[in-house]
């Protein structure tokens, strides 16, 4: 009996793996594409699944029409996917791609399938620009001292409200520094 599930379990297998067509036309820094489906139904759209180092990234629907599926014979020609390459993998780093009709474990076959790829990143994000020198950090001399710590550059007010006040709002004293000026 077990001899009898095992070979139907076989045989499923081996059904199941002959059911699929497509293939991976392209996989690159800028888009993976190609087309799926299923020979049992050839009007219904499938979907795939992309793996980036085994990891499960997208699983795009394969439901763009394409005529030269079309012209071929291949069902509705509505069969196609196309995505753009992921932002995480434009990183610079070697990322190995793999795309399996969904849900199975049977690869595409096409030069697109099992690819190594290692995209620039798409831009250098946050640079910080600042040429200045900072106040905070001071390579020249030893380490600072509680007073030097405490001290403010004369050119900022000695509180934030003074800053924020107006002329006519001043202290008598800033007044009568601002008259003998």
């Amino acid at each position: 009996m077990t001899k009898v599930i095992g070979l139907a379990i076989v045989f499923a297998a081996a059904l199941s793996a002959q059911s699929y067509s497509g293939f991976a036309d392209v996989t690159n820094c800028s888009q993976i594409g190609g087309w799926a489906g299923t020979r049992r139904s050839r009007t219904t759209p499938s979907s795939v699944d992309v793996y980036d180092n085994g990891v499960l990234l997208v699983s795009p629907p394969a439901n763009i029409f394409r005529q030269d599926l079309l012209n071929a014979g291949i069902g509705n020609g509505y069969h196609g996917y196309s995505i753009a390459m992921p932002s995480p993998l434009k990183d610079g780093h070697s990322h190995y791609i793999t795309i399996y009709f969904h849900g199975a474990s049977n690869q595409l076959s096409g030069a697109g399938t099992s690819t190594t790829i290692a995209c620039p990143g798409s831009g250098p994000g946050y640079q910080y620009y600042y040429t200045d020198a900072l106040t905070s950090v001071n390579t020249t001399t030893g380490p600072r001292t509680a007073s030097a710590r405490r001290a403010r550059p004369a050119t900022l007010p000695a509180t934030p409200t003074a800053a924020r006040s107006s002329p006519r709002s001043r202290s008598p004293t800033a007044a009568a520094t601002t008259k003998s000026k």
